[in-house]
């Protein structure tokens, strides 16, 4: 992992996770993916309370078994890796993102 990209988030997993199995492309073994919702909790930095914030969560391979047997809804977690984003247009042509580390 290039050190450019690196992100550590801590907060508690706010979503069931979704687990979904498919073959890699590459090998043509059959893998794993694991993605949630995780939600860092707000802070009282001024007077006014900060919203919280949610963001999605990707692992495959060996760190999504990993997730799938350790990992649920309601653990507090710190994850570290990279900050990526996909975007899609809906069917009213508008355009949306979808920010998540990997």
């Amino acid at each position: 992992m290039k050190d450019e990209n690196r992100v550590l988030i801590s907060g508690k997993i706010n979503s069931d996770l979704k687990i979904t199995k498919y073959k890699d492309k590459e090998s043509g073994k059959e893998t794993i993916f694991v993605g949630f919702q995780l939600e860092s909790e707000k802070k009282q930095i001024t007077k006014r309370e900060q919203p919280n914030n949610y963001v999605w969560v990707n692992a495959y391979g060996e760190q999504a078994e990993f997730c799938r047997d350790y990992l649920s809804k309601g653990r507090q977690i710190l994850v570290e890796g990279t900050l990526e984003s996909e975007g899609w247009r809906d069917a009213k042509k508008i355009q949306h993102y979808k920010w998540f580390v990997k």
